[in-house]
């Protein structure tokens, strides 16, 4: 079971750090919409299209018809790429919200496992990586990079560390909940890379417990 206990100082440090990162990557409404312009432009692009193709075979557009139809074409499509920058802005501003919430209250749950087996797909066209953590009690911890970062390599404090190991300590960050994992103990053996042949829609969420046997992920997610 989950024991809580205090924020360490470098996990303080690492919020504050991460939270500075997230504000920086914020961008601001002008760039909304300096990102969003060139629909415009395309939208006049293919006014100017239209009318000469029309010409070329002999058809008469007036420019007066054609321009108003591509530049509303335009408009429409600026307006879809600016709304949809605006939710992701919100949903980002939701997220630093939370991380300010934990490191506020400064408290984490902090739980140990052992494991005993690793299994690990990557996705060939988008490059993203699962790893499926047995845990010797026979539950399935599933750890989606959507990054497409090798986690078992990567030494930031998110990813899982420098190597997977037989005892892990899952640490979680009540107002996110974020993960993050250490390891200790004998290392693991990491078998190779089994292609994820399953549609993105059902992969397993990040951060989460499979309900389905060991002996079925195969099939369920590269068969």
């Amino acid at each position: 079971m989950a024991e809580s206990r205090p924020l360490t100082i470098s996990e303080r440090t690492a919020l504050e750090r991460d939270i500075a990162a997230l504000r920086r990557q914020l961008p601001t409404p002008a760039s909304l919409t300096v990102a969003a312009f060139p629909s415009l432009m395309a939208g006049l692009a293919a006014a100017v299209a239209l009318t000469l193709l029309a010409r070329l075979f002999g058809h008469a557009m007036p420019p007066l018809v054609a321009i108003p139809v591509a530049l509303a074409a335009g408009l429409l499509v600026f307006l879809k790429i600016r709304t949809g920058y605006t939710r992701a802005v919100a949903a980002q501003k939701r997220h630093i919200d939370a991380l300010m919430a934990d490191l506020s209250h400064g408290v984490v749950l902090e739980d140990s496992f052992n494991l005993s087996e690793v299994k690990r797909y990557k996705d060939p066209e988008h490059g993203v990586k699962l790893y499926a953590l047995h845990l010797t009690d026979g539950r399935i911890r599933a750890l989606v990079d959507a990054a497409g970062t090798d986690l078992a390599e990567a030494r930031n404090t998110k990813a899982l560390g420098p190597r997977i190991a037989a005892n892990v300590t899952m640490t979680t960050y009540p107002a996110s909940g974020e993960c993050r994992y250490s390891f200790a103990g004998a290392p693991l053996r990491l078998p190779k890379f089994r292609e994820l042949t399953a549609a993105p829609e059902t992969w397993p969420a990040e951060d989460s417990w499979l309900d389905i046997s060991w002996d079925e992920l195969d099939q369920r997610l590269s068969g």
